[in-house]
C-alpha cells in the first residue's frame, strides 16, 4: 500500500490528509510513510462505514454498475474496465443529486438522430452523438448528450423535430 501511494501522489504533490478505514491492509510501513511525506492520517471509527459515505457510495455503485458483470481476466483488463466506467461514470451517467446531469456538464441538442452507444462492451447503453445527415457517420459527444432515460414519446418529438428542420 505505501508504495501504491507513492505511485498515486508522487513526491512533488500530495493531499493534506488522507481519509481511510481501519483495514488490515494499511500495516505500519502504510502509516509512517504518510507523515514522512506530510499527509495527516485520519482514520475513521472502527466498523463506521457512514464516516466516509462517499467513498463507501463510489465503491458501491462500482461494483453494482460495473464489476458485478464482468469477468476480469487479470490487471490490465481491470485497469481497462474501470477507466471505461469511469468516463462513462462523469460523462455519460445520470447523477439524481446534478438534476439528472453528469459530473461533466453537457449540451443539450434537439436536432437530429440520437444514436444509441454500448459502453462497457454494451453493459450500458449511453444516447451519445448525432447524426445530423443521412451518410454522416457519429458525432462526438461534443455536440450533446441526450439522457438514456428518455422516454419513446421524447426520443419520437426529437426526431420529429429533426425531419421538420431539414425540410
Amino acid at each position: 500500500m505505501a508504495r501504491q501511494l507513492i505511485e498515486a501522489c508522487g513526491w512533488e504533490w500530495t493531499p493534506k490528509y488522507i481519509v481511510r478505514d481501519r483495514d488490515s491492509v494499511y500495516g505500519e510501513i502504510f502509516t509512517r510513510r504518510l507523515p514522512a511525506m506530510g499527509i495527516r492520517d485520519r482514520p475513521t471509527a472502527p466498523r463506521s462505514p457512514w464516516q466516509n459515505g462517499h467513498t463507501e457510495r463510489l465503491i458501491g455503485s462500482i461494483r453494482r454498475e460495473c464489476l458485478d458483470h464482468v469477468v476480469v481476466f487479470g490487471e490490465r483488463h481491470l485497469r481497462h474496465v474501470l477507466l471505461s466506467y469511469m468516463h462513462y461514470y462523469n460523462s455519460a451517467r445520470t447523477h439524481l443529486s446534478l438534476n439528472k446531469d453528469a459530473p461533466l456538464p453537457r449540451a443539450v441538442q434537439a436536432v437530429g438522430r440520437i444514436l444509441p452507444t454500448p459502453v462497457l462492451g454494451g453493459l450500458h447503453i449511453t444516447m451519445f452523438g448525432f447524426d445530423f445527415r443521412e451518410g454522416q457517420g457519429q458525432e462526438s459527444g461534443a455536440y450533446g448528450v441526450i439522457g438514456a432515460t428518455q422516454t419513446k414519446l421524447e426520443r419520437t418529438s426529437h426526431s420529429s423535430v429533426a425531419k421538420s428542420a431539414s425540410q
